[in-house]
């Protein structure tokens, strides 16, 4: 498989993909499933414009800091394997497990403040409440 290859990339995605259930019935309409590879629980939801904000600010922090995205894999995976991730128990959600891993890494001085990074443009979108910690 090359990486010039999306086709290819996507088939053995699809095939990664176990565990799939759909709840309509949420506040917010989600398709969860397993990635069969890592065995990480990943929710998508087609109503959630935010998360493409978010996808577009992960790849500016992974950017500036490769410790990013092995951190917030194993703190998610910490945190399911302690039931501390599934907001529908009022327990973490993913962006808050994202939130304190990006903080623990400005602590180390490993990332520098959102603010500095995330382009004029994202921050004047309705999405802001997101880059601003805001649930509504």
């Amino acid at each position: 498989m090359s990486a010039q290859d999306p086709s290819a990339v996507l088939d053995v995605a699809l095939e990664a993909i176990v565990q799939v259930q759909a709840i309509w019935g949420a506040r917010v309409p989600v398709l969860k499933f397993t990635c069969s590879m890592s065995g990480l629980e990943c929710d998508i939801s087609l109503q959630d414009t935010g998360a493409l904000v978010k996808a577009h600010m992960m790849g500016i922090l992974n950017y500036h800091s490769s410790s990013l995205s092995p951190l917030y894999f194993l703190v998610k995976l910490w945190a399911q394997a302690h039931d501390l991730n599934d907001a529908s128990r009022s327990t973490f959600n993913s962006t808050s497990l994202l939130y304190m891993t990006i903080f623990y890494l400005q602590q180390l001085q490993m990332l520098p403040a959102l603010s500095e990074l995330v382009p004029g443009e994202l921050l004047r979108q309705p999405e802001e409440r997101l880059l601003q910690g805001h649930a509504r």
